[in-house]
């Protein structure tokens, strides 16, 4: 769950399982839930809302950035990251499956970072959430700490903090009862190039996605 002091954060909680999502509480959802029983919380902004909710069979009125990704969840499954644009970093909870997913945006926009220090699975969208609870050590990594000040390459998965670790993008936690690892669901290297005839036919295409990005 998210938490930080002196913060108001609002929950869903599966009280069979003792899984709570929390967020600050300005930005909880003001939809009903699902009904599939299924929990999503964080930071989420979704493009092309339309073209998804017509895919999946959402009605108009329905067509929300925390329901769409549900519904895609109940459709792809695992593979649901891959059918979603835009800015996100978010927790998803399934009940029926006992299966809690942590998920960052291609571009890593927004930032998810999580702890297993103390307690099962805590996360936040900054480190400060996690340090907030008693559990967690703030003992620091030292290999991150030199890293930083001598500007050289660092490990996106790791932050200043031993006991926080950093979601990188295009990445997905998934945690069951059994085990917890992170997958890449979708690499920009293995995007297959788009031919075309000309460079007017470029600069069309790149009109076109442009114009679509705004409108969205």
């Amino acid at each position: 769950a998210f938490v930080q002091r002196g913060v108001a954060v609002e929950s869903q909680y599966d009280p069979a399982a003792h899984v709570a999502l929390a967020e600050i509480a300005m930005e909880a959802p003001s939809s009903p839930p699902h009904p599939s029983g299924v929990l999503v919380s964080g930071d989420m902004r979704l493009d092309g809302l339309d073209e998804l909710g017509q895919a999946l069979g959402v009605a108009p009125g329905e067509r929300v950035a925390r329901h769409l990704a549900i519904e895609a969840y109940l459709r792809w499954g695992l593979e649901f990251p891959r059918h979603l644009y835009g800015d996100f970093g978010f927790a998803l909870w399934d009940p029926a499956r006992s299966r809690l997913l942590l998920v960052r945006d291609p571009g890593g926009s927004r930032s998810l970072f999580f702890t297993t220090q103390g307690v099962r699975l805590a996360y936040a969208s900054h480190p400060r959430g996690l340090l907030s609870l008693a559990e967690v050590p703030r003992a620091l990594d030292e290999r991150a700490v030199v890293d930083y000040l001598g500007a050289l390459p660092t490990d996106e998965a790791s932050t200043m903090f031993v006991a926080v670790r950093r979601l990188p993008p295009a990445c997905m936690l998934v945690v069951t009862e059994a085990s917890a690892r992170v997958t890449q669901y979708f690499d920009v290297t293995q995007t297959p190039e788009q031919r075309m005839g000309s460079d007017a036919d470029y600069a069309a295409a790149l009109s076109e996605e442009l114009a679509r990005a705004v409108a969205t």
